[in-house]
């Protein structure tokens, strides 16, 4: 008897720390994304699969366009993207990171200003998945009014970080263009 007050004691003390863990992860999880909405950015929307890995898009001031033909592990691909930016001032366009070996790199030009930039992991991932990460590049840039612009990106490794931007050898290469009102 004395034996299986012992086991029934050892589960629940299992148990209760297990539920403990669980709540606070969720907590965090739901504390990264009040964060991001207390910061007005579009990284509290940003869509991701169940697990946290963000999907392939971009979105521009918190509208989300598709990356095609994006594939982390391949590269080589080129998209051109034509839309209208809803501001006269700056846009705010965040990217996803996906994997720890690579990075988004934006051209400045007279025309494009970078007025801010972060890289952040806005959540945590569910699960601890290899070369896989939940961070967003965000970049704030300014742009003249009622012009169309080229904003252009390109997603490469990390050895690339010290390269002009037309040095890089990027594996994938995303050109936005902004009008805009």
């Amino acid at each position: 008897m004395a034996e299986n007050k012992r086991i029934l004691r050892l589960l629940l003390i299992v148990a209760a720390a297990g539920i403990l863990a669980g709540c606070g992860n969720a907590a965090k999880a739901e504390q990264a994304s009040k964060d991001a909405a207390a910061e007005g950015t579009a990284a509290a929307d940003f869509p991701r699969d169940d697990i946290g890995v963000p999907d392939a898009v971009v979105m521009v001031d918190g509208t989300a366009y598709e990356l095609e033909g994006f594939d982390a592990a391949a590269g080589g691909s080129r998209q051109e993207l034509e839309l209208t930016v809803e501001t006269d001032t700056a846009a705010e366009i965040v990217l996803p990171v996906i994997s720890p070996t690579h990075f988004w790199s934006l051209e400045e030009t007279e025309e494009v200003s970078l007025v801010s930039y972060d890289k952040k992991a806005w959540w945590e991932l569910s699960e601890e998945l290899e070369g896989e990460v939940a961070a967003l590049q965000r970049f704030k840039v300014e742009l003249p009014a009622e012009a169309s612009t080229y904003i252009r990106f390109k997603w490469a490794n990390v050895n690339e970080i010290g390269r002009a931007f037309d040095d890089k050898a990027e594996d994938y290469y995303l050109c936005i263009v902004a009008k805009t009102k």
